[in-house]
């Protein structure tokens, strides 16, 4: 898999492998994946003979083509042992342009304790970006930012931002030793469950190939103690057909006796998932290699990683890493879709993490009272408040009335999990909230404005 702007199927000099492209080999019952490393090489073990049609993924590869460099795409095995070479994909750009983009990474937050954040940057286009790019992190409001490694970023205390100027940027892909590092405290009194909402951009956008990967936004929730080893999906529970992404995020935690050398963390998609959609979003730490594999397996490879026991440091020994990836199209309803993840500790024998699910419904929100909560933070407040409601797969109302029971704000449709309510022109004093879904209340609260 390489750089092939003359299309001559030949990787001439200057001309740079390709990395992080979905391979398929497909007889048209079972799908066989693999995923070009560093090099652009890739190989698809196969435990079946017959026919295989090869193909590429141009997923993540917007600013150009792939192409066979094969006369067929069509591979053949006559028995178990067979085996096929020089199966080359080339890749020709579409547009004289660099592909700016990013791979944020953090530790967990947790109430009364400091977190970092780090951020990869780099070009992902054969084209080369020779200048200065421009990075800004936008931290949540109630983080209290501290301290930075080298290079140190312009801080903007009323914006709640940071930005760096960056030369030069790596390419092709990232350099783990290039990544930007802030800190920060979490305040104790911040809510376990509230959504810290974060967002990064880089740029020039002019001359950048595909401007829609330059701004990454993310909410992460704060937590207390949980399970060791748990998995997280979003959406969660009942999803219709236009829910086509989600996202899964692998908690890990280390709660041995010794510190660990590394750790290997294994998913196994669902069949109902598209392997070549796979998405890396965020991880707590560096992992030195990923990889798709078999018939949909996902394993990333944190060599080293040394994470201390719990009962040494608790919130040093605790990580994740967190993708999205895209449903098949057309599932039926009542699909179930369900999910796994192995983590293995150094040598020692995989742990399992909770499956998570979710169920195809026709669109029709089934939703128990009891499965509705709402965090608002902070409250008491004087300008502004952040709203998080959880359990709701779907739009909602939110209705905000004074205690004479008149209706001083309202919010129809809403589709985020967490939103900034302002007091504008509200008056100081108590006001009663309800959220209901399709005319139904679902969930009440009460907030204090000073």
């Amino acid at each position: 898999m390489f750089n092939d702007p003359n299309a001559n199927c030949i990787q001439d000099s200057g001309e740079v492998a390709v990395q992080g492209i979905v391979i398929t080999a497909s007889n048209g019952f079972a799908n066989y994946y693999a995923y070009s490393d560093a090099n652009g090489y890739y190989q698809i073990p196969i435990s079946t003979t017959g026919n295989f049609n090869l193909s590429a993924s141009s997923y993540n590869l917007i600013c150009g083509n792939l192409f066979s460099c094969t006369a067929t795409s069509n591979v053949f095995f006559g028995s178990v042992g067979d085996t096929s070479f020089n199966n080359n994909f080339g890749f020709v750009t579409t547009a004289a342009n660099f592909d700016l983009l990013m791979h944020p990474g953090w530790h967990t937050a947790n109430p009364g304790f400091d977190k970092e954040y780090w951020l990869l940057y780099y070009n992902d286009a054969p084209i080369a970006f020779t200048d200065t790019a421009t990075v800004v992190f936008h931290y949540d409001a109630n983080l209290v930012y501290f301290d930075s490694i080298a290079p140190y970023p312009v801080h903007d205390a009323v914006a709640h931002s940071l930005t760096w100027q960056v030369y030069p940027v790596p390419n092709p892909g990232w350099n783990w030793n290039d990544r930007l590092h802030a800190f920060f405290h979490v305040p104790a009194s911040l809510p376990v469950g509230y959504l810290l909402q974060s967002d990064f951009d880089i740029s020039p956008l002019s001359g950048d190939c595909n401007n829609a990967n330059n701004h990454l936004h993310y909410s992460e929730s704060v937590t207390g103690s949980l399970d060791p080893n748990e998995k997280e999906v979003s959406p969660a529970g009942n999803i219709t057909g236009a829910d086509s992404v989600l996202t899964y995020t692998i908690h890990f935690q280390n709660t041995g006796t010794d510190t660990t050398h590394f750790v290997i963390v294994k998913d196994t998609l669902s069949q109902y998932l598209d392997p070549t959609t796979v998405q890396n979003l965020a991880s707590s730490d560096p992992y030195s290699d990923f990889n798709i594999s078999g018939t949909g397996v996902l394993t990333w490879v944190f060599n080293p990683l040394f994470l201390p026991d719990s009962a040494t440091n608790e919130a040093a020994s605790k990580a994740f890493v967190s993708f999205s990836v895209e449903t098949n199209g057309n599932l039926p309803i009542g699909t179930q879709i369900e999910n796994v993840a192995s983590i293995y500790f150094d040598y020692n024998s995989s742990v399992e993490t909770n499956t998570v699910s979710n169920s195809i419904i026709n669109g029709v929100n089934n939703i128990s009272d009891k499965n509705v909560s709402v965090t608002v933070y902070p409250n008491p407040f004087s300008s502004s408040t952040s709203i998080a409601v959880n359990g709701v797969n779907g739009k909602y109302d939110f209705t905000l009335n004074n205690v004479l029971g008149m209706k001083m704000k309202e919010l129809k449709n809403v589709n985020t999990q967490q939103f900034i309510l302002k007091r504008t022109d509200l008056p100081a004093g108590i006001y009663f909230f309800s959220i209901s879904i399709e005319g139904k209340n679902v969930a009440n609260g009460k907030i204090v404005i000073e």
